[in-house]
């Protein structure tokens, strides 16, 4: 089950200086952990399907004017990639992103990382707690105003709590991305990918990979 519950980051009014603590330390985590390695292989087979040599990212992990940015040029070829960020859109807008890769011929691979359990959402209040008390002052770049909201007024991560379990719960997860799939290709002009990958740490990345039937490949 999906609901489109509200995260800090969405709206415009939300503390640039809150925000670029949330945005640092999901950096810091998933870059250390590699989080998004096992989807590697992923990337380039929709590269090497598609025909195509190089990766335009159309929005990762932002949020509220992320909404306004459905069309792209026409002009930009290349496989649309996003991650950590299909989760802000509405089932409505998702349709109208991949709608639009299709439109104009072009790959589209997303990939959002989480999964619904009740062990996520534990590992979230918790874990979370643990590695921004020990390593906040280890964040680069070294912000004063980081060290103030986490220690002193923990606005960061309790706004970083509260999102990450939104995201979860907002999640687009294989079946619903299969029914946005069949609505905005019925007639599958598109073929199409969706699973979820698995990351050693045993957490899970959901994927969905589309490029046009036309392309005609040997790889």
């Amino acid at each position: 089950m999906r609901i489109h519950l509200f995260e800090f980051e969405d709206f415009p009014w939300f503390p640039g200086v809150i925000r670029e603590g949330m945005v640092d330390y999901l950096r810091f985590i998933l870059g250390n952990i590699n989080f998004y390695k096992p989807i590697v292989p992923l990337i380039k087979e929709g590269l090497d399907k598609s025909g195509q040599n190089r990766i335009i990212d159309l929005c990762s992990g932002g949020g509220g004017a992320i909404e306004q940015v459905m069309k792209v040029p026409k002009n930009l070829n290349g496989l649309q990639t996003m991650f950590s960020a299909f989760h802000h859109f509405r089932t409505t807008d998702a349709k109208k992103i991949l709608r639009n890769a299709m439109d104009n011929n072009r790959p589209i691979a997303i990939f959002d990382g989480g999964d619904k359990n009740i062990l996520v959402f534990v590992g979230i209040i918790f874990i979370h707690l643990i590695i921004f008390f020990l390593f906040t002052p280890f964040f680069k770049p070294f912000r004063l105003s980081r060290i103030i909201f986490t220690y002193a007024l923990p606005l960061i991560p309790l706004c970083t709590i509260w999102d990450g379990m939104v995201s979860i719960i907002r999640l687009h997860e294989p079946k619903n991305l299969q029914k946005i799939v069949q609505g905005v290709d019925p007639n599958k002009r598109y073929f199409w990918k969706i699973g979820k990958a698995k990351h050693r740490f045993g957490l899970k990345v959901s994927y969905l990979i589309g490029y046009s039937n036309d392309y005609k490949t040997d790889v």
